[in-house]
């Protein structure tokens, strides 16, 4: 995380440390406790598929913009696998870099994997 980059002697680059941000954000458990009210993605539970993904897409660029500011939000898709499981991509860039980063969660289970693309 960001203390985490400026206060411990091991170098972390800025994108892996916005990689450990985000999912420390994104993976909190929401209104767990007062501090982390506004993390975590919203309970996914007893719902459809289609209102899983609706949520999602509404949910993370919210979390991004308010969490990662390194982040520039570009655009948000859903789309199914194989199995019929939704699963939604939100495309980014690196403000410092112009690095374009995807962040993929799955509708079901929401995992997030994290994506590296150069410009």
């Amino acid at each position: 995380m960001f203390l985490q980059r400026h206060f411990v002697k091991e170098e972390v680059s800025e994108i892996d440390d916005i990689e450990q941000n985000l999912a420390f954000a994104l993976k909190s458990k929401r209104g767990a406790s007062h501090d982390f009210n506004q993390m975590g993605l919203p309970d996914l539970f007893f719902r459809t598929a289609a209102e899983a993904v609706s949520t999602l897409k509404s949910a993370v660029p919210a979390l991004i913009e308010r969490h990662e500011p390194r982040l520039e939000f570009i655009s948000v898709t859903d789309d199914y696998d194989d199995n019929g499981r939704p699963y939604i991509t939100v495309k980014c860039r690196q403000r410092s870099t112009g690095y374009r980063v995807d962040l993929v969660i799955d509708g079901s289970t929401s995992i997030v994997q994290f994506k590296l693309r150069a410009t």
